[in-house]
């Protein structure tokens, strides 16, 4: 065994988060079907070792939240740290085990390293560095909040909330470059399908073929889409639709087919909702015949006012790195907090795109996990009014 230095507090911090994120990644709480239970137990096992009691309970069949608190609400207000323990399959392309945390030269990779085991782990990690300060002096409750069925339709978070879970502020863990998001985009899917009368190839001049109108309908879509493009959110811009699946098979590559399909993503900026994009796709494809469309609602658009006290506290614990206010672009848990009176930001290290979230081979600066959990606790603090007699920083 060598000898060298005596690791210091902070080397023993950054061990541990790395400890906590490799047993999150390999607890396999991929969505579908979530075994979020999994990853939840992982976190109270760890949490307990900080003497820190947490409840995990089930929405579903091996679907589970976990919520931990400290602190007093009757001597003040309550904060969130929240994030979702499933993460999505792994897919195609990975050159690592993606459930084995892989530890390069100051980066980690794994499914969930960035969406969202590792902001997860850094909100962990200031949770209980919260703890074991006895509470560092907050005057108020702080909560951390590991939902399940984030990536399908916010499942977890909506047992939560159903279950009475309030907070007055609630903190989002998601990949936002460390930057504070007060607002962030809605979805709805279209499943179009068009119908015809398929046959054999050499008799097209009888059949009634759907590909002429398939055609047809995407042509009106991508002019839908380019009109969508003139509505503008300061923080968002433009909503947007993509056509994201189309089939339309014959029998064989000698048949007409009777029926053609369409999958339609409609993202959503604050201002719009589902029923009114709704109303839009059926003005736009009125008048094709054998044609069904069917909507599958998912997040709603939600938006934080700026001058909230969560959005400057905030600012404040990112100090020198505040930067300007932003949106964030993808969907995530902020719309059901803030349907039950929450202030609500989306904050967290990664990048959703540099750091190949939902991709193979996704990745993230340990140094980025380490900043995050500080500003975690720095937010915490500053919103709670936390004292500095037990030696918080």
């Amino acid at each position: 065994m060598s000898v060298g230095w005596p690791m210091c507090a902070s080397d023993i911090d950054r061990a541990l988060l790395l400890d906590l994120l490799g047993s999150l990644v390999g607890a396999r709480s991929v969505n579908p079907p979530g075994n979020e239970r999994l990853a939840a137990e992982v976190l109270a096992s760890h949490l307990a070792e900080s003497r820190v009691p947490a409840e995990v309970s089930e929405f579903g069949p091996g679907r589970a939240n976990l919520v931990a608190r400290l602190g007093d609400r009757s001597k003040g207000p309550s904060i969130a740290l929240c994030s979702h323990l499933d993460v999505v399959p792994p897919g195609p392309g990975w050159t690592t085990e993606p459930f084995t945390l892989q530890v390069g030269e100051g980066h980690v990779a794994g499914r969930g390293v960035c969406d969202a085991k590792g902001p997860l782990a850094a909100m962990a990690r200031a949770f209980c560095r919260l703890a074991e300060r006895e509470g560092a002096g907050l005057r108020g409750e702080v909560l951390l909040a590991a939902v399940g069925g984030e990536e399908q339709g916010a499942l977890g978070a909506k047992a939560l909330v159903e279950g009475g879970l309030r907070a007055d502020a609630v903190v989002v863990g998601e990949p936002t470059a460390l930057r504070v998001c007060t607002a962030h985009m809605g979805r709805i899917e279209f499943e179009i399908c068009l119908r015809g009368r398929g046959g054999h190839a050499a008799a097209v001049q009888s059949l009634d073929s759907p590909i002429g109108r398939l055609a047809e309908v995407i042509q009106r879509l991508v002019r839908h889409g380019e009109d969508l493009a003139h509505r503008c959110h300061p923080l968002l811009g433009p909503p947007t639709l993509a056509i994201t699946s189309i089939e339309a098979v014959g029998i064989t590559s000698t048949s007409v087919p009777g029926e053609a399909r369409l999958v339609v993503d409609r993202r959503l900026i604050p201002g719009e909702d589902h029923a009114a994009a709704s109303a839009e796709i059926t003005a736009v494809l009125k008048g094709v015949t054998g044609l069904t469309c069917v909507a599958k609602n998912g997040a709603l658009p939600a938006e934080q006012v700026v001058d909230d006290p969560l959005v400057v506290s905030a600012n404040e614990a990112l100090g020198a790195d505040a930067e300007a206010i932003q949106g964030f672009r993808a969907t995530c848990d902020q719309y059901v907090f803030a349907a039950v009176g929450s202030s609500v930001i989306v904050l967290g290290p990664g990048d959703l795109q540099v750091n190949r979230a939902h991709g193979p081979d996704e990745t993230m600066l340990i140094a980025d996990l380490v900043q995050a959990s500080e500003v975690y606790e720095r937010l915490v603090r500053g919103y709670l009014g936390a004292s500095d007699t037990n030696g918080g920083g």
